[in-house]
């Protein structure tokens, strides 16, 4: 069979199963002999229904159908690597492994950013970048007063990892320098697209719950507020609860916005979660 020809690029995807189904249907368009019974032969699975729940995803693809599944589509070498990274970064069960094969995506796209921006994913990467960009709206930062400002963090920072935060800032147009060498915060919005923003916000989550963890025994208790309460709820209660959360954070917000003479950054987690399953009818105590 002739190479397929497909206006299709993989770097376009971060979705491995959308990948497939639009490659499949522009290639198949042009050329019909590049059908289901072509990808069973060049694969090595067993009925159209594998094809089909694959690209559903009703079912994954196997370590050993990568390269076949590759060749099927005449993929470049590199385009290879960058679907088998795909496959395991779409396949992950644990943030770590999502995580890892994530930067390994992010490495394709340090020149063209139009997918993946690097930069914005380190911004995410690392909880002290949106703390220095509150920064410089409370304190006087300059080139000269780095070492002073690394000081100021909680935990601290090195004079290496402010720079490059500051630097960072620069880049994504998050923060400006004045003529007279002070840093001040820009009004730019962040945004991570919807394609990546779980796995970029689950690392900076993670982050700043570990701060929060150590706040117990670094930050005095007059100086902070946490609290814990375990509840039961059914899920109409459950809706309802993360709804007033959600205003909650909006009027928290608010209320930061209107003050005009800040003197300290804090961070507020919020976290709802369960702690046991979902029981049935059955297994409910009426």
């Amino acid at each position: 069979m002739k190479k397929p020809f497909t206006t299709i690029t993989i770097r376009d995807y971060l979705d491995y199963r959308a990948f497939l189904r639009d490659c499949y249907k522009d290639i198949h368009f042009r050329n019909k002999k590049f059908n289901y019974q072509y990808l069973i032969a060049a694969t090595g699975l067993k009925s159209p229904g594998h094809i089909t729940q694959i690209f559903n995803g009703n079912r994954n693809i196997a370590q050993n159908m990568i390269e076949p599944f590759a060749k099927a589509f005449k993929l470049k070498k590199s385009d290879t690597e960058y679907f088998r990274n795909l496959v395991y970064y779409n396949q992950a069960k644990k943030h770590t492994d999502k995580d890892r094969f994530f930067q390994k995506l992010v490495a394709y796209h340090r020149k063209d950013k139009k997918l993946i921006d690097p930069e914005v994913y380190k911004y995410f990467s690392a909880w002290y970048n949106p703390v220095v960009r509150e920064l410089v709206e409370v304190f006087l930062v300059s080139d000269d007063t780095i070492k002073e400002c690394a000081k100021l963090l909680q935990p601290r920072i090195s004079t290496k990892q402010m720079n490059e935060s500051l630097g960072l800032l620069m880049e994504l147009g998050l923060i400006t320098k004045s003529e007279n060498g002070i840093y001040r915060r820009c009004g730019s919005v962040i945004s991570t697209g919807e394609a990546w923003h779980s796995i970029t916000i689950h690392n900076y989550q993670r982050e700043t719950m570990d701060l929060a963890k150590g706040s117990l025994d670094t930050v005095p208790k007059e100086d902070r507020d946490i609290s814990t309460v375990t509840l039961s709820v059914a899920e109409r209660q459950f809706l309802r609860i993360r709804a007033r959360l959600k205003e909650l954070r909006k009027e928290l917000l608010d209320i930061a916005k209107d003050e005009t003479t800040p003197d300290r950054i804090y961070q507020c987690n919020i976290q709802f979660f369960p702690v046991i399953d979902r029981l049935n009818s059955e297994q409910t105590d009426e």
